[in-house]
């Protein structure tokens, strides 16, 4: 009986560790910045680079998983000031159990000025398949309410990749 009831728990455990399955994320391990560019490495080998001018972003080169696409914002009302603490890239293609094609990059922007209840706001840019296709931020509009706003205007383009190679 006890037999019966060890392996039924254990059964049960392995099942619940299957369905909690999350996908990667990976952190900033350095970060280098002039007033042209912000290069942030994050996890083991992936690069996300801004490149500035004036107030703003105007674009991301990513080098993710042997890729590098990069994608222009010109569209977008991206604050030059990204706060590299914080941020996370969350990389779908590392996920064993659901790949959708997914990358997902968060971070806090703005400076102290734009902060509302302590909190910064939050852009997140969504690759989907090699394009860009989202790009929004989070503003706090109370102690416990948000709001979603596009950073991009028209929102992202079908095509916002200027290019794509495979990192030899």
């Amino acid at each position: 009986m006890r037999l019966l009831i060890l392996l039924s728990l254990l059964i049960s455990v392995a099942a619940v560790a299957e369905i909690v399955h999350a996908s990667p994320v990976e952190k900033p391990t350095a970060a280098t910045s002039t007033a042209a560019d912000l290069i942030v490495k994050l996890g083991t080998n992936s690069i996300v680079h801004f490149y500035l001018s004036g107030e703003r972003a105007t674009s991301v080169e990513m080098n993710v998983a042997g890729y590098r696409s990069v994608f222009q914002l010109d569209t977008c009302v991206l604050s030059r000031e990204i706060h590299v603490e914080g941020m996370e890239l969350v990389r779908d293609d590392l996920n064993e159990d659901h790949q959708s094609g997914t990358v997902t990059l968060n971070f806090d922007v703005g400076s102290e000025k734009d902060r509302r209840f302590g909190i910064l706001p939050r852009a997140q840019l969504i690759w989907y398949r090699d394009q860009l296709a989202q790009a929004v931020v989070h503003r706090q509009i109370g102690p416990n309410a948000g709001f979603t706003s596009p950073l991009c205007y028209p929102d992202v383009h079908p095509n916002t990749s200027l290019e794509r190679t495979r990192e030899e």
